[in-house]
């Protein structure tokens, strides 16, 4: 039979620190004045606001036991017991996390974060993998002062992604104990390229452009033999 199951996610995460270790966020930050943390409340590192995922498994109705060709022989031995399933994820981006070229604060450890001048977010039309927003609105502080900019940015996010995993299986039983079972991985069907996250760090020359991205599309086929 069919299995199916759709999950839709619409949420919001604050902290003021996303994590001690790097697996568990994007980014690794920490404060920029150890002497006033309440400065470092913002939305998480890892904070995707909106998250679509469905499933399904089914059983195609061929071959023997089934609703057609419920028949032994060529028949079902070729298109029965054939089973696929299919997963796919939908998906916001993470908040941008801007930094500096370099840490002129002068204080005992900490970050460096930039000046915000005003929001840096372009529009669909004007945003692109070589300038995802506008890395005008940022500055450089001053040496030996803090820069104004949030631990993350509310209003300012990588690209989502999409991606399509599925599976296309069957079994053929040469008698009770002896069965070879084939299976058909397919990751990223699609081929449908996710851009990774742009550089954030202002003073860098390629500050705004994304140069990474996730990998293509992956075949694994499978045959096993049970006996």
């Amino acid at each position: 039979g069919l299995t199916a199951s759709i999950t839709y996610v619409f949420s919001k995460s604050i902290d003021d620190a996303s994590g001690l270790f790097s697996y568990r966020t994007y980014d690794l930050t920490s404060p920029q004045n150890y002497y006033n943390l309440r400065l470092e409340r913002s939305v998480s590192t890892f904070d995707i606001p909106q998250n679509l995922s469905w499933s399904f498994s089914e059983e195609l109705p061929f071959g023997k036991a089934r609703r057609w060709l419920n028949r032994g022989g060529v028949a079902d031995a070729f298109l029965g017991g054939w089973n696929v399933s299919a997963i796919s994820t939908l998906s916001g981006g993470m908040p941008l996390v801007m930094s500096t070229v370099s840490n002129q604060t002068g204080a005992l450890g900490g970050s460096s974060r930039p000046i915000r001048l005003r929001n840096g977010a372009l529009s669909g039309d004007a945003r692109s993998i070589y300038q995802w927003f506008d890395a005008s609105a940022f500055m450089l502080p001053a040496a030996f002062t803090f820069g104004n900019d949030s631990r993350t940015e509310p209003q300012m996010f990588g690209p989502g992604s999409f991606n399509l995993n599925g599976l296309l299986g069957k079994q053929f039983r040469i008698d009770e104990k002896r069965i070879v079972e084939f299976r058909g991985e397919f990751t990223n069907a699609l081929n449908h390229f996710n851009p990774g996250m742009p550089n954030m760090t202002i003073g860098f020359a390629g500050v705004g452009k994304i140069t990474t991205g996730n990998s293509g599309r992956s075949i694994v086929l499978v045959l096993k033999f049970r006996f």
